[in-house]
């Protein structure tokens, strides 16, 4: 996803022109994957891709960009705890559940992503979620006494326990 966002951005300033086809040609492949693949993607990987939306749209194919994206966002906010606002934990590297909040490879990208999407294509249940969201992340920082942990998130957060870790 970010990759293909690259590509994309770079294209905006890029003067050769078979360079800048082949950057599409990747937008296009990446945007075809996603659509034939929506069903099967995890939760962490539909976030990926609505970053991808989210910082490609206004680009590139932005009409289809806009409902898949829409959907796919609607997909995630469906899917968010309705006191925690965090999707369940369903990365394949990352420990399963629905009372850990994933920081690695999930909820960090989900909240950039809705960063980035809102701005393009605007919903209050978006911008309300946002605004709670960001609470519930500057509430789970690390309070610690340990210097290099104090104010961090630390990967994964069991919402059940109130603490850091929730898997090894």
């Amino acid at each position: 996803a970010l990759a293909a966002a690259a590509l994309v951005l770079a294209a905006q300033d890029e003067k050769d022109e078979e360079l800048v086809k082949r950057y599409y040609a990747v937008d296009k492949v990446y945007f075809d994957f996603i659509k034939k693949n929506l069903d099967s993607l995890n939760f962490s990987e539909l976030s990926y891709s609505l970053l991808y939306f989210g910082l490609t749209m206004k680009y590139s194919l932005q009409k289809e960009k806009e409902l898949l994206g829409a959907d796919i966002r609607k997909k995630l906010l469906d899917n968010c705890g309705k006191d925690d606002l965090c999707l369940p934990s369903t990365h394949y590297e990352a420990p399963k559940g629905s009372a850990l909040a994933d920081l690695i490879y999930t909820m960090n990208w989900f909240y950039t992503a809705m960063v980035f999407f809102e701005k393009e294509l605007p919903s209050a249940e978006g911008r309300e979620w946002l605004g709670k969201f960001s609470e519930f992340l500057a509430d789970i920082q690390d309070s610690s006494a340990q210097k290099e942990l104090h104010g961090c998130w630390r990967g994964m957060y069991d919402i059940s326990n109130k603490s850091w870790g929730g898997g090894d």
